[in-house]
């Protein structure tokens, strides 16, 4: 069995297709190996390592060649994509037929100023960025622009259809500030596998909260799909409260510490 670093995935999904797996194996990954190097020149080679050339940029999804119908798509500022990350993505939205908008000003990252980005916005169909806050952002909003994350770009490009950045909670970008009151929260996950989980404690971490492997006094809540196993036995044991993950959903929705003891949860 084969252990690779989580770059692997990453990588990945970012260029659309399987990467070599070869460069990523532990203990000595030579993806992460950049000696005598700063971390912006790591995080450049880093990039480099895994953007495939221009003869062999990824497909896009059957169907996705058109996707975007010309439609200018600006990347924000507060992605902080490396140049060659930014240069990447920009091919990558060209495949599907989209416009990506570029900066005239930079920072030797591709990067512009915050000013020119809201000036930017008047041009742009769709604002991608990671939290709702800044100028540009609320402008956006203002002229009703298409607003979402990365993560939606890509799954829609991967997909090959255009979804709406609401139809996910990770697909429209968060609020910059945590929620009030939730980094006191220490939740514990149990009879959730998979994407699921994963799902679930990408949220919680998003609102601000921590996740912990094992339950113990110190925990807040215990989030469960159902009311079986020696977690929940603990728990009500413990008198800690006991949610299902439409608690974690609706908090993330309202973006705020709802109390746990509503009879839907």
């Amino acid at each position: 069995v084969r252990v690779l670093v989580p770059n692997w995935f990453d990588d990945s999904v970012l260029s659309g297709m399987k990467s070599d797996s070869k460069s990523y194996e532990w203990p000595r990954p030579e993806h992460l190996q950049f000696s005598g190097k700063n971390s912006q020149q790591r995080a450049l080679s880093s990039t480099d390592a895994h953007i495939p050339s221009p003869s062999h940029s990824p497909v896009p999804a059957s169907g996705a060649k058109e996707l975007w119908s010309k439609s200018r798509i600006l990347l924000s500022n507060r992605l902080r994509l490396t140049g060659t990350r930014r240069d990447f993505l920009e091919r990558y939205i060209h495949q599907a037929n989209g416009v990506a908008v570029r900066f005239d000003s930079n920072d030797g990252n591709a990067n512009g100023t915050d000013e020119e980005e809201l000036s930017l916005v008047d041009g742009c169909d769709i604002y991608i960025t990671s939290t709702r806050c800044g100028p540009a952002f609320f402008k956006a909003w203002r002229e009703n622009k298409t607003i979402g994350t990365l993560p939606w770009l890509l799954h829609c490009q991967i997909k090959g259809a255009v979804s709406s950045p609401r139809a996910q909670l990770l697909h429209f970008p968060v609020c910059a500030e945590r929620v009030m009151c939730f980094g006191a929260q220490e939740i514990c996950l149990t009879n959730y596998t998979g994407p699921s989980r994963d799902y679930l404690k990408k949220l919680i971490t998003l609102m601000g909260g921590q996740v912990t492997s094992s339950l113990s006094r110190n925990n807040t809540i215990l989030v469960a799909a159902n009311n079986t196993g020696p977690k929940v036995d603990k728990a009500q044991q413990w008198l800690t409260p006991i949610v299902n993950h439409l608690w974690v959903l609706d908090c993330f929705v309202r973006w705020s510490n709802i109390h746990p003891g509503a009879p839907k949860y």
